[in-house]
């Protein structure tokens, strides 16, 4: 075993107050054993306390897997949480590292659990729960320590603490030198040095899904319309945002997003995806779903490829996604024929070649990297979807706000995106915001695909891919109803009714009207009654044809009323990836989330 020396000792630090935060800094450093100070106060209520120290040497090192790690008390540090108001505290406790640390954050283990609940039997590693410490620095009197600490990771994720009472906690720490763990990581002439600390829950930082799910607001009332809103997972086990204007402003790619919610089980690749590689590695989680907060333009076509382009079998072009124009305008042709069937089969693999059959004027690939939406191009010129046959194709010049850029391409996660179609929504049984969610998906076996004999394949279920539209679902869960007026169009009985007529009386009124979907775009907090509508593109399809899909009219009603073909507005959807981190905002219009 090498020997090296590494002493992890905990110390009390003042209260450091920084941007109204308030924080517990206690530092674990290299050096001689210190005296602990104890009842260092957090805010009025919250005081921690900590009674014991690690003092982790090199030959303590374990593998992570040795439960020795996890029951011996020289890698044991103790504390107590005290809360001495009225009603509960949420406390989160994290480990930082300092400047002076080197050795390798993946080399570091801990558990943290209640004093007298059975040990843990693993650890975790301390690279994982990566949160954001706002640039705070850290000032230790008894050594002199000032450094600035910009990141940390989230080791006691709210902490409840009952009304005037306390909890105990150990929180162990140790170097993993086992392979696989820590390996070579656990090197000599490394040193550790971390700082606990403990704030209040949500204040310290973390990425934007855990922020979501734990400490963002649950309601509120916009103060132009006086609407009330709600952050609900009421019908769902998903968490939407609801309401006329609520508090989910984000800003991504330069420009104001919306986040339509934290979204469960999500599919997403972590390996190679490309022209001619499908995503090989994937990994289920949850995911940030977030819309642009206006539209790209006003009148594009979905698609309008004609008889022989990719599978279109009319003049006017088909309502599968997968190789739709739109899609290829969002995402570029590295995501052509990516779709499989409900048996992993491959579909359009008899199509041709996309790439040879649609060409700009100059004989370019007409959706490649100079193209399309996924780049960084600073002319923001697109292409508008146009008329494209087997020997020919004009395509009209567009002007965009933004493209997504280089550096925000890197947060959107590729993700499997159902492709589901819905045949009958004329009953509210068929057509409510719950009968198309259950549909999209297939729940239940409720989704159809569409089939014809003289198609060399069916319809696609699913498919991979970063940019895409909202759903029919995601438009009806964004109402938050009449919640002025008890019983009465509430959010209950706007999904509970058929979209197809909310445009229409006290329907359009409360179900469209309280919906910040049924809005196009949000240029200014004080337009909030005069916003603007369109009518809006979805990526469903309507299976009882290959040419209808549903799109949110400016009405407030969804429906399949126009063709591929036809002209509506798009707004791009996105899901960010599960590490993206909060740095800031509060979600309203002038005061968005940031992320980095």
């Amino acid at each position: 075993m090498r020997k090296i020396l590494l002493y992890i000792i905990i110390i009390a630090l003042t209260i450091c107050t920084y941007l109204s935060i308030s924080y517990a800094y206690y530092s674990v450093s290299i050096g001689t054993n210190q005296n602990i100070s104890t009842n260092v106060a957090i805010d009025s209520c919250i005081t921690l306390t900590v009674s014991s120290q690690v003092n982790l040497t090199g030959d303590k090192a374990v593998p992570i897997t040795d439960n020795r790690a996890l029951t011996n008390t020289d890698y044991r540090t103790a504390f107590t949480v005290y809360n001495h108001c009225n009603t509960a505290q949420s406390v989160d406790i994290a480990f930082a590292p300092g400047s002076a640390n080197t050795m390798p954050i993946e080399a570091i283990k801990y558990a943290i659990y209640e004093q007298g609940a059975t040990v843990p039997t693993t650890g975790t590693a301390l690279s994982t729960n990566k949160i954001r410490l706002y640039d705070r620095v850290i000032s230790e009197t008894s050594s002199s320590i000032s450094e600035t600490v910009e990141y940390g990771y989230l080791i006691g994720n709210n902490l409840s603490i009952p009304a005037n009472s306390s909890k105990a906690y150990y929180v162990n720490a140790w170097i993993d030198n086992s392979e696989g763990g820590g390996g070579n990581l656990y090197t000599a002439n490394k040193t550790a040095r971390l700082h606990l600390l403990a704030a209040r829950a949500g204040d310290l930082g973390s990425t934007l899904i855990n922020y979501i799910a734990n400490y963002a607001p649950r309601s509120g009332i916009d103060s132009e319309s006086h609407s009330p809103w709600i952050l609900t997972s009421d019908h769902t086990n998903e968490w939407r945002y609801a309401g006329k204007n609520p508090d989910n402003y984000i800003q991504f790619n330069g420009e104001l997003w919306r986040i339509i919610g934290v979204m469960p089980n999500m599919t997403y690749c972590t390996g190679e995806y490309g022209a001619s590689t499908e995503c090989d590695t994937t990994e289920t989680s949850s995911l940030v779903k977030i819309v642009r907060n206006s539209t790209i333009h006003d009148v594009l076509s979905w698609d309008c490829k004609q008889t022989g382009v990719g599978s279109s079998t009319a003049t006017s072009g088909s309502n599968d996604w997968s190789d739709s124009q739109a899609m290829y305008m969002l995402n570029g042709y590295y995501y052509m024929k990516s779709a499989y069937d409900v048996d992993n089969n491959r579909l359009h693999t008899s199509y041709g070649n996309m790439q040879g059959q649609i060409r700009d004027q100059n004989n370019r690939t007409f959706y490649n990297t100079t193209y399309y939406y996924l780049n960084d191009d600073t002319s923001n010129i697109l292409y508008k979807p146009s008329t494209a046959t087997t020997s020919s194709y004009t395509p009209t010049e567009l002007s965009f706000y933004n493209k997504i850029t280089s550096s925000a391409l890197t947060k959107i996660a590729t993700v499997k995106w159902d492709l589901y179609g819905i045949n009958s929504y004329s009953t509210s049984e068929e057509g409510s915001p719950e009968a198309f969610y259950n549909k999209e998906r297939n729940i239940n076996n409720t989704g159809t695909i569409y089939t014809n004999s003289s198609l060399p394949e069916n319809r696609p279920a699913y498919w991979y891919g970063k940019v895409g539209l909202i759903y029919p679902s995601d438009y009806g869960y964004a109402t938050n109803g009449n919640n002025e007026a008890s019983g009465t169009y509430s959010r209950t009985d706007c999904l509970s009714y058929k979209m197809a007529s909310w445009a229409s009386g006290d329907y359009k009124t409360y179900c469209a009207g309280n919906n910040y979907l049924h809005y196009s775009d949000v240029t200014s907090i004080t337009n909030i009654n005069t916003m603007n509508t369109v009518s809006q593109w979805t990526m469903t399809p309507n299976t009882s044809s290959n040419l209808y899909t549903f799109a949110a009219y400016a009405g407030g009603a969804i429906s399949s009323n126009s063709g591929a073909s036809g002209t509506n507005a798009i707004r791009p959807v996105v899901y960010l990836k599960t590490d993206i981190i909060r740095t800031g905002g509060i979600g309203t219009w002038n005061n968005p989330y940031t992320i980095e």
